[in-house]
């Protein structure tokens, strides 16, 4: 019959952070609207909010230690070592393919063994100098989280 139609929706599962920024807003703005309003009471006060249903946090790709060798070996095929330096710093410092091309000698200094990283390469522009705190630690010991199957290759390789 006319009107008794309905449609079914598969649940959506967002990410915990997604959720929990929708409910930051959500008790702020009901915040707002006690004190704006004749409310008695802030109805989302004392409600807590569960994350059953939020999607599990995706999982990232990286590469096995017969991954990175085979990469590397790839690398040395093609004559250049320079393409085997650039794979060897992007995986020792987890570096983003961005950040790798917007690299610069300025940014090396040998004598300490470390890259600072302060810019990236995004859109076909390097963008501007940011001065902070690199998050990236010196390049051997890749406290970013670099591969850790690269950990042995490198030592290995790079003597």
């Amino acid at each position: 019959g006319r009107g008794k139609k309905s449609y079914k929706q598969e649940p959506k599962h967002y990410a915990k952070a997604t959720l929990q920024s929708a409910w930051r807003t959500l008790r702020t703005f009901m915040k707002w609207l006690t004190i704006e309003t004749d409310l008695q009471r802030n109805p989302a006060a004392e409600v807590r909010s569960s994350m059953k249903g939020a999607a599990p946090p995706k999982k990232k790709a990286t590469l096995n230690q017969a991954e990175v060798l085979k990469l590397l070996e790839a690398a040395d095929a093609q004559g250049d070592r320079s393409v085997r330096m650039m794979i060897m710093v992007a995986l020792a410092g987890a570096l983003r393919a961005s950040e790798l091309s917007a690299l610069a000698w300025e940014h090396v200094d040998f004598a300490a063994g470390t890259i600072e990283i302060v810019r990236s390469h995004v859109r076909g522009r390097i963008g501007a100098e940011e001065r902070r705190e690199s998050s990236h630690g010196d390049v051997a010991g890749g406290a970013r989280g670099g591969a850790p199957a690269l950990q042995s290759v490198a030592t290995a390789t790079c003597r």
